[in-house]
């Protein structure tokens, strides 16, 4: 039996007799350097090795995909860059931080999400435009009447205010106040005579009274009136 293994194992000698084989597991040469089989070693920051059990060598190579920074810096034992100043875009020559708003030469400007290195900013008015006109961000007011809201995205919100109506017949307007406003009180007419409310008029036939929730334009604006009897006493002669 020990003959036939050292057999199987061995060869013949140039003289017949059997000799013992030298059995040396694989091992992989990579630019001068023996790795044994299973070892893991580099032959670059960015290649990844391991020896394979048949003595070649087996690597990965790593994708740094894009570098988020438009000033990276490259390590030689590292395999991608590296932004030191953290993820940044440009506008024009000027450096931006990723994630935050800037104001450049009346613009908001911020980096693109998932943008890649080098990539421009993104620029947008600071402020919104109304009817024709720049506000800037937050609460604004484009006429008496409008209370307006400009928010970051440059969208404008208006409410626009409701007078309803004036509770006079003399109102006038004034450039900086939304609704008329009534100079001498609130009153109504007598035909062409304005009287006082909350007051009778009595013009000698008929008394009149402003109404109670005057609505301008609606026939409001007139008095009611009820005409004053005239009674006559009857002298009786003796």
């Amino acid at each position: 039996m020990l003959v036939a293994v050292f057999v199987l194992l061995g060869f013949y000698s140039a003289h017949g007799s059997p000799t013992l084989a030298t059995v040396r597991p694989a091992r992989c040469l990579v630019n001068g350097t023996y790795y044994n089989a299973g070892e893991s070693f580099q032959i670059d920051p960015c290649s990844p090795c391991f020896c394979g059990d048949n003595g070649k060598p087996i690597c990965a190579i790593t994708d740094c995909f894009f570098t988020p920074c438009v000033n990276p810096v490259r390590d030689p034992t590292k395999c991608c860059p590296t932004c030191p100043d953290g993820p940044n875009c440009r506008v024009g020559n000027v450096t931006i931080s990723a994630g935050k708003d800037h104001v450049i030469d009346n613009q908001v400007c911020s980096c693109a999400q998932g943008f890649a290195g080098g990539n421009q900013a993104l620029c947008r008015p600071n402020g919104c435009m109304h009817n024709g006109k720049q506000y800037p961000v937050g609460a604004f007011k484009p006429s008496a009447c409008e209370h307006c809201q400009c928010d970051h995205t440059g969208r404008v919100n208006c409410a626009i205010q409701d007078c309803f109506y004036s509770p006079c017949v003399d109102a006038v307007h004034k450039p900086d106040v939304c609704c008329p406003v009534c100079p001498n009180g609130n009153n109504c007419y007598v035909g062409k005579k304005i009287i006082p409310a909350g007051k009778d008029y009595d013009d000698g036939h008929q008394i009149c009274r402003c109404q109670e929730g005057i609505h301008f334009g609606h026939g409001g604006q007139q008095a009611i009136c009820r005409v004053t009897l005239i009674t006559t006493a009857t002298a009786v002669l003796p």
